[in-house]
């Protein structure tokens, strides 16, 4: 799977009708568990897909536990519009890591990668959330505002600061001091949260060093624009 992959929780990108309640059910049961232990990690979104019905019946008495509904909207009559929720791959397979620190990294690879090497396995990311018991909120913005305030002399924007913290949850605050203390050295932003995030990925024991590579240049280092 490519680092920047990114998969829907009920519906893929490029379906052609709805999934099975079944399917809804089981799906639930995964943002349920990410809700509670990883919410940084789900990007909620909305989503139409034309030529679709629900039918009369459901449509009178809506099940709540299937999200579906048909378009009410000139722009959405004739389909069926639901609230999804995007995961990014590399911050999931991050947060896998530090979660199961006693998986190696190609036990957890390998458990997500379907047969086809192209989709996410739905079943192996159920299983490794099923022990996780810690719970975590999801910050809201006011309070990464509040936590950007502290840094702000870093020079990073305060929306790299937020796209940060939708990678790395909580831990994007102490990122940040690390970082304000590089800068208060070299007096050089880019370079201060850079070192900030390598000495951060190094931390992960079961991340190959060219893992962490690759998600500084694929994705970190595009974060790092300075005002």
């Amino acid at each position: 799977m490519q680092i920047n992959q990114e998969y829907y929780i009920y519906c893929h990108i490029s379906a052609q009708c709805l999934p099975s309640k079944a399917l809804v059910k089981s799906r639930q049961l995964i943002l349920d568990k990410l809700q509670t232990s990883a919410p940084w990690l789900l990007q909620k979104t909305k989503r139409f897909m034309p030529n679709q019905k629900i039918n009369r019946l459901r449509s009178i008495k809506p099940d709540k536990a299937y999200p579906f509904r048909n378009g009410l909207q000139p722009e959405t009559k004739g389909g069926v519009v639901w609230t999804d929720y995007k995961l990014s791959y590399w911050p999931l397979l991050i947060a896998l890591l530090k979660l199961n620190r006693d998986k190696t990294y190609a036990h957890i690879v390998g458990a997500l990668t379907t047969d086809k090497g192209q989709g996410l396995n739905w079943d192996a990311l159920r299983h490794l959330l099923h022990e996780i018991t810690t719970p975590k909120s999801l910050r809201q913005t006011d309070e990464l505002d509040r936590w950007y305030d502290e840094i702000s002399a870093t020079l990073i924007l305060p929306a790299s600061y937020h796209a940060l913290y939708y990678r790395f949850g909580d831990e994007v605050q102490q990122i940040g001091y690390d970082a304000f203390d590089f800068f208060m050295e070299e007096r050089n932003g880019t370079r201060a949260w850079q070192k900030a995030l390598e000495i951060h990925l190094k931390a992960i024991p079961n991340l190959p060093i060219n893992m962490q590579a690759d998600v500084m240049n694929t994705d970190l280092l595009n974060l790092l624009s300075t005002a």
